[in-house]
């Protein structure tokens, strides 16, 4: 569980303990910069310690080659969020989806990879995971749910073999539902906002499913304390 491997829902303070004869004394670290990708999308627009973050497109193998040449990656943590999202986006263009989620995300993880990066996280979802009446962990099976669960998963994969023998500067975020009231159409906050503001008759698949739901932001916020604490590689 990476909410609590990060402790953020203690909401304490960045820092580590240090013991004095007479006193104990807490020692505040600075939260460490990173590199961004998907800074305006609905989880990145919370996201507020990045170094550098400029917006190219994922699908153009020269502009990922061209941000990558723009900043310093050597040692840096790069948290990649930037994907066309959500099934109903996915299936509106599926060729396009593929050239960023998959495509795209291989490329920044090959270029990233030789430029001495720190570590790469990615953002995938939990969607890859086999429906279940138990609860879900990194464990279930994996039977992607959509087309763009097909396409995270892909995208894992090719990470995982760019990283197999330096996978402890790999993280894999597998994020579940994400709910807000500022989120986007066709999200299911977006979809309750229409129904109760435009007053309009909604359907919603899948409403006897329990879940985890989080908002951005605190997806966000979690996501910055992995990269300060410099969590162990692997996947979440």
């Amino acid at each position: 569980d990476w909410r609590k491997h990060c402790n953020f829902e203690r909401n304490y303070e960045l820092g580590i303990w240090t013991n004095y004869p007479n006193n104990r004394q807490k020692v505040v670290k600075r939260m460490q910069k990173y590199l961004l990708t998907g800074n305006s999308g609905t989880i990145g627009q919370h996201m507020s310690s990045f170094e550098s973050s400029q917006r190219f497109d994922l699908s153009s193998e020269h502009e990922i080659e061209s941000w990558c040449n723009k900043v310093e990656i050597k040692n840096k943590n790069l948290v990649h969020l930037a994907a066309i999202v959500g099934a109903s986006q996915v299936d509106k263009d599926p060729e396009y989806a593929r050239k960023v989620n998959v495509r795209g995300s291989e490329q920044l993880a090959q270029i990233a990879f030789s430029k001495g990066v720190n570590k790469f996280f990615f953002a995938s979802t939990a969607h890859v995971y086999k429906h279940s009446s138990h609860a879900l962990s990194e464990k279930t099976l994996k039977i992607p749910q959509n087309l763009y669960a097909e396409m995270k998963l892909e995208a894992e994969e090719k990470i995982l073999e760019i990283f197999k023998f330096n996978l402890h500067k790999l993280v894999i975020f597998r994020i579940f539902s994400v709910l807000d009231f500022d989120s986007r159409p066709g999200t299911l906050g977006g979809i309750i906002k229409q129904a109760i503001y435009e007053k309009r008759q909604i359907s919603i698949k899948n409403a006897l499913d329990k879940r985890d739901f989080m908002t951005p932001k605190t997806i966000a916020q979690t996501i910055e304390k992995c990269v300060s604490n410099d969590i162990d590689g692997g996947i979440y």
